[in-house]
């Protein structure tokens, strides 16, 4: 692969036929989009902010 960026003037259609419109950088995952790929960077902030939650809560049931 070239270091060319990679454009998509009209979607991108995938073999299932989803036309991903966009890469989104949204790191809540809010949108909840069948036509969205997330970075993965949003991926991991997702999953980080999750696990911490998922961590206070677990502590504060411990600590009661």
């Amino acid at each position: 692969m070239s270091n060319k960026a990679f454009k998509v003037k009209h979607g991108l259609e995938l073999p299932n036929g989803v036309a991903v419109e966009e890469f989104s950088t949204d790191t809540t995952l809010a949108g909840n989009s069948d036509n969205a790929i997330p970075t993965e960077k949003a991926v991991k902030t997702y999953a980080d902010t999750k696990a911490s939650l998922e961590d206070a809560v677990a502590m504060s049931i411990a600590l009661g």
